[in-house]
């Protein structure tokens, strides 16, 4: 390459990186895009990463080279690709103070995937590792480029190269970690105790540049704890899927303890959170080294190595100030969970105070979190997650239990006094309740983490933590009677004040629903408690009724949509709990309800909330379904989830029987006309189909199977009707076209 090919390529890759005017950008780049995909020029394109000065050309030049060489591989003779490699690397050390971070990257990128073909072809390759052995004992610069390229390096053999298949890339994986892989460990466990001892000397005078060789070997180190040592070998035993498969050469330098406790060293003496962030993480994948490793004896010193440390860490308050250390050390809690034997993390003297301290850990995280409500839900979510597991395991040990209890209490206070107030003070709708009434979703998602493990959580010490929760109804059922105390204000008073206090309902509602969900009978204990909260709900949501048909006015849609949750959860766990109860007819008329538990739990239901039976309850939420066909038909959402509602009780066998006793029943199916006055709104008549199943599935029974012909007859009148209207007048008649739609969907 000449000068001017040199000097226009550089001037095209300027505008293509910082150009402004968007056309020519355009042309610079479809020009570089020629020139760079024909391998014809590939000489060329190497002679621009030798001589320019252009940071941004060598990054192109560079990255243009990688995916060439992937690309053409076996057009290049077999002697120039080792050429070529080691012409990049020489490049490097020459250029190394020139070369800023991007195209320094690049490079170094370039000469990863380039050794990684070689060792597709050739496993004995060992000339370049030794090279960049080499370069760690060389200046700092050297250094910190070594660390990189071994990074890079086994991130290459950790992923499969575009074009090459299983088995190759298998091949370099496992001699890479057989032959080098613990080596570069262990250099980077060098370069770290090394670099600290500077660090905290000060025995050099570049300190910036004992941290970044501290950074890179943190980083280094995580990248060999990671590396993916099952797909590299298939053959190695897969005592867990969670566990970290290291080889067996590994274990001497796993039991060392200096090994571990360097990460400690430097998590309690720098003060950079990218440094915490790192030893956290390497710490993890430390707790996750599969036990099969060690002997017995070995891995009780691990193990103790391992817990006395992160029982050191919960001790240290300031290191959790960011969700990230939180996040990251909760993973160290779940990687000794899913990876030892609960009678291993019982034993030990640290266990206690170690859980204490997490527990407090995520106490205060959860009011920090609470502060910025849309923000770190992962994090929270990952840490109910982990306590709702631990709080299941515990019940095989007393001892853990003990501890467990105090732990679960303190968390589950704190998140729910927290939730509520979130709920209370920020504008409810900008308050997305965790996720399982967000805007803009067309339905509550059970399947929401927080759903799936609080309950779980709550459950463990169910009476302790309900009789936090039941005093937060008390509240709010109060807040809302103060409302209508002495007919004071008026209803637009009144809609007003109720809605200040929307959120709290719409969180305490979701919330207990998902506890009533996993509802299962244990004990009468249980039950007893199961009612409590059943009933406090049943009697929240006739209080908030009372109010809006007080005010007359209709409360938000979010509301609507909490209350439609709790009784389809309700409907799963009661009416349709086929252990629960058993049906029988008496004389073949009287629906007779049978408590298999002997519990009284039905009975003790109904009549809590003044019933006079269980089926009166059936009732309630088959009345609620009715009357939402009729007074939401402004919102689709609550329409939607009204029918699903509807139709489970009509498909499930117990309630679908319990219905057919019912007057409201009776009285909605008995008459087509009655029926056509449901979902009127032409935005509506396609959930009009879903309704008539519902109403054929209960025209079928037994019981209504003479109100199908009475029916069908009030139809086939309506289509007698419409074959004598003008058929001129169809197109522009609105109103025949809305009748027609209605009676085709209903059929």
């Amino acid at each position: 390459m000449n000068p001017e090919e040199l000097r226009e390529f550089d001037s095209l890759c300027e505008v293509f990186s910082s150009g402004t005017n968007v056309a020519e950008t355009q042309a610079a780049a479809d020009k570089l895009q020629q020139f760079v995909d024909s391998f014809d020029n590939l000489s060329k394109i190497q002679a621009c990463l030798e001589n320019t000065d252009s940071p941004n050309s060598r990054f192109l030049a560079a990255n243009s080279l990688k995916d060439l060489i992937s690309k053409h591989w076996n057009r290049i003779e077999p002697n120039d690709k080792v050429a070529m490699r080691d012409y990049f690397l020489k490049l490097i050390q020459d250029r190394k103070d020139k070369l800023v971070q991007n195209d320094l990257s690049a490079i170094i990128l370039l000469v990863c995937r380039t050794t990684k073909l070689l060792w597709i072809e050739s496993p004995e390759d060992e000339d370049f590792v030794k090279a960049v052995f080499a370069m760690v004992d060389q200046d700092l610069k050297s250094h910190c480029i070594a660390l990189k390229i071994f990074d890079e390096l086994i991130n290459e053999m950790n992923e499969i190269t575009r074009g090459r298949t299983i088995t190759q890339h298998r091949r370099a994986a496992i001699a890479f970690k057989n032959k080098h892989m613990l080596n570069v460990f262990q250099i980077s466990l060098n370069s770290m105790k090394e670099s600290y001892k500077a660090y905290s000397e000060g025995s050099m005078g570049n300190n910036d540049g004992v941290e970044t060789i501290l950074e890179l070997a943190l980083k280094l180190s995580y990248s060999c704890l990671s590396f993916d040592f099952i797909a590299a070998s298939p053959d190695e035993t897969l005592e867990d899927p969670a566990a970290n498969q290291l080889p067996s050469s590994w274990v001497d330098t796993m039991i060392n303890h200096t090994n571990t406790e360097i990460f400690l060293s430097i998590l309690f003496s720098t003060k950079t959170t990218n440094f915490w962030s790192l030893c956290l993480k390497n710490l993890g994948r430390l707790a996750s080294t599969r036990r099969s490793l060690f002997s017995a004896e070995q891995k009780d010193k691990f193990f103790r190595t391992i817990i006395d440390g992160f029982a050191m860490i919960a001790q240290k308050d300031y290191l959790f100030t960011d969700p990230e250390e939180v996040f990251n050390f909760t993973v160290c809690l779940h990687k000794l969970h899913v990876n030892y034997p609960l009678s291993d993390l019982v034993k030990n003297p640290e266990n206690s105070k170690w859980l204490e301290c997490l527990a407090k850990i995520c106490a205060s995280f959860i009011v920090e979190q609470s502060k910025e409500p849309d923000n770190n839900h992962a994090v929270l979510n990952y840490i109910i997650s982990i306590w709702a597991k631990l709080s299941g395991d515990s019940s095989y040990t007393k001892e853990f239990n003990t501890t467990i209890e105090d732990c679960v209490e303190l968390v589950m206070e704190t998140y729910i006094r927290e939730q509520l107030r979130n709920a209370r003070e920020l504008e409810f709708e900008n308050y997305n309740l965790n996720c399982p009434l967000e805007t803009g979703s067309t339905e509550i998602n059970p399947t929401v983490d927080i759903l799936d493990q609080f309950p779980r959580l709550f459950r463990h010490s169910y009476a302790r933590n309900l009789k936090k929760l039941i005093p937060r109804f008390q509240e709010i059922m109060e807040y809302y009677q103060s409302i209508t105390a002495g007919n004071m204000m008026s209803p637009k008073e009144m809609k007003a004040r109720f809605t200040e206090g929307e959120g709290q309902v719409a969180w305490i509602i979701v919330t207990s629903a998902s506890i009533v969900h996993l509802r299962s009978y244990q004990s009468e204990e249980k039950e007893a408690l199961d009612t409590e909260l059943t009933v406090n709900m049943f009697r929240l949501i006739k209080v908030i009724n009372d109010i809006s048909e007080q005010g007359q006015f209709m409360y938000s849609e979010r509301v609507e949509l909490a209350v439609l949750y709790f009784l389809q959860m309700f409907r799963i766990s009661y009416i349709n709990d086929p252990a629960g109860y058993s049906l029988s007819y008496v004389n073949n008329d009287d629906l007779l309800i049978s408590d298999t538990h002997g519990s009284k739990v039905f009975h003790n239901l109904a009549s809590e909330l003044g019933c006079n039976n269980f089926l009166d309850i059936v009732e309630l939420v088959a009345n609620k379904a009715i009357n939402n066909l009729t007074m939401w038909q402004d919102s689709e959402k609550v329409v939607t989830s009204t029918l699903r509602l509807f139709e489970s009780l009509v498909t499930g066998h117990n309630s679908s029987r319990m219905l057919l006793k019912l007057d409201i029943i009776q009285q909605f199916i008995s008459e087509y006309n009655r029926v056509q006055n449901y979902l009127n709104k032409p935005s509506l008549y396609k959930y009009r189909t879903v309704l008539h199943t519902v109403i054929g599935k209960l025209w079928f029974s037994s019981e209504f199977i003479e109100n199908f012909d009475a029916n069908i007859r009030v139809m086939n009148e309506k289509l007698n009707d419409m074959l004598g209207w003008d058929q001129s007048l169809l197109a522009s008649n609105t109103q025949a076209k809305s009748e027609i739609i209605k009676l085709f969907r209903d059929l």
